[in-house]
């Protein structure tokens, strides 16, 4: 199959340009998102295990579940990425990510909130 030719741009990207610049510090920031959710969550699990009476099996499954998810679909991202465009899939991603943290804020107890790192991370 052709690849799409909305992914394909029709020349190069120069990072010395003002948008080369831009795409950059964009993949840099959104790119990051996920190591500091991660960092944020493991000084948050004391406090996550307190107000929401979770036991130790619980958080090690808000922690694994949010990375079996992250891992598992970072082929799929990219295959849909050459398909549909990087920017549109990134985007997506963002969205995804923003929406799932809403529903991770919102948890009323453990198992919500491991539904939703797991369930709802791209």
């Amino acid at each position: 199959m052709a690849p799409d030719p909305v992914s394909q741009p029709s020349e190069p990207l120069s990072y010395r340009s003002a948008q080369g610049r831009w795409v950059l510090a964009s993949m840099i920031l959104g790119s990051s998102v996920a190591g500091i959710d991660s960092t944020v969550v493991a000084v948050a699990l004391p406090a996550i295990g307190r107000n929401l009476h979770a036991g130790f099996q619980d958080l090690q499954w808000t922690v694994t579940g949010y990375t079996l998810t992250l891992a598992s679909l970072i082929l799929l991202a990219g295959w849909l990425s050459d398909r549909w465009g990087r920017r549109r899939v990134f985007l997506a991603g963002l969205i995804w990510f923003t929406l799932a943290s809403v529903l991770c804020a919102a948890a009323p107890g453990i198992g919500w909130l491991i539904a939703a790192r797991a369930v709802c991370r791209p």
